[in-house]
């Protein structure tokens, strides 16, 4: 990140929670050969709306092809749904009319499956070429 503003350095861009989800999700972009994603850690849910606000008045985000966000359901995926929603209002971005209109996906609790399934997001986001 850049001071007053996220540093944007590729067309395609994952929100994701935090520095082990951002880990996690490089390394599967890595071992997908999905080269052309950046993966930004928020610092936490709550963080959301501030950083897609920071990340649309950020130097480069006219170039932003594809965004997708990842948060966990925290047992309630509904309601994560909707405040990746309101954030993407928020912060005039569009937002989905339903799930697999957009790349969002609500992360399972440890073992249970999981609430939201879109196969394929992250290459049909990401295609490689």
């Amino acid at each position: 990140m850049v001071a007053m503003g996220i540093e944007i350095i590729n067309p395609n861009l994952l929100i994701v929670e935090g520095s082990e989800d951002q880990r996690f999700f490089e390394a599967l972009a890595n071992r997908l050969g999905l080269q052309s994603m950046q993966t930004l850690p928020l610092g936490g849910k709550t963080q959301l709306r501030s950083t897609l606000k920071a990340l649309t008045a950020s130097p480069g985000f006219a170039s932003v092809a594809s965004l997708g966000l990842v948060r966990d359901a925290n047992g309630d995926p509904a309601a994560a749904f909707r405040s990746m929603i309101d954030a993407l209002v928020a912060a005039k971005l569009p937002a989905p009319i339903r799930v697999l209109d957009a790349a969002v996906a609500v992360d399972p609790e440890d073992n249970e499956q999981p609430a939201i399934v879109t196969q394929g997001i992250l290459s049909e986001m990401f295609a490689v070429e």
